[in-house]
């Protein structure tokens, strides 16, 4: 469930405040309230009263429900206002299904931006498909498998073990697919299915080539930290 600060006054009662549908992914979108609980005053502080509502909205795009609870926080002697309006001071909102486009910060940056770029256009399938084959493009450049077609640098990277061989073999559907938006755009559109699985395997090289090694680095570091502070067997000097 995503989390996000609540530091303005909204009615929560008729829109959803998102950027984006976690569902259909479509900006700004139409969030409209399908029910709403009645609020649960939660443990007061000193000053301050806490307030829980529950709610449900339907996207009006993709028509998929999504699940939001908010926690309110004012000063007890604020005014109240109308139920969830004109007295949200600070609070919290989470809501299900969460955003799930928050990349690991240890893709480089510019490659993230086109991986969240594919991600967020996946109803537009010949856009998306076209920008997960331009990922694909600059992460082999990043691991410096710079020459010849991207076919040749596919195949490159397989043979020095950078990818597998069947990850070869996906990363040229993805081509495949990429060529077809490019340079044949009378050719029938890639489907919302094959967007999505060209996201699937953006995100998985991604993981491989970055987010995996960069775990693995971490663990290493925590392991030789607690390693260092134990103490030594006794006898280890003595060879």
């Amino acid at each position: 469930m995503a989390e996000i600060p609540v530091a303005y006054c909204v009615d929560f009662r008729q829109q959803l405040p998102l950027d984006k549908c976690p569902w259909c992914k479509i900006a700004r979108p139409t969030l409209t309230a399908v029910k709403v609980e009645d609020p649960i005053e939660l443990r007061p502080m000193p000053g301050v009263t806490n307030s829980l509502f529950w709610a449900t909205y339907r996207c009006s795009s993709c028509l998929n429900m999504i699940l939001a609870h908010f926690i309110s926080r004012r000063a007890r002697n604020a005014p109240a206002g109308p139920l969830m309006s004109n007295f949200i001071n600070q609070g919290s909102l989470c809501y299900f299904p969460a955003d799930d486009t928050k990349l690991d910060d240890a893709i480089p940056p510019t490659i993230a931006s086109l991986v969240a770029e594919a991600i967020d256009i996946v109803n537009a399938p010949r856009a998306c498909v076209v920008s997960c084959g331009t990922a694909v493009d600059a992460m082999l450049m990043e691991k410096d498998v710079t020459k010849g077609s991207l076919f040749e640098r596919i195949n490159a990277a397989a043979a020095n073990h950078i990818i597998t061989a069947d990850m070869a073999n996906w990363a040229h559907h993805i081509r495949l697919e990429r060529n077809d938006g490019t340079h044949r755009p009378l050719d029938p559109a890639p489907t919302g299915e094959e967007a999505q699985l060209c996201i699937d395997f953006t995100l998985a090289l991604a993981d491989i080539l970055f987010v995996l090694p960069a775990r693995v680095t971490r663990g290493l570091q925590s392991a030789e930290q607690v390693v260092s502070t134990l103490p030594e067997p006794d006898g280890a000097d003595n060879g």
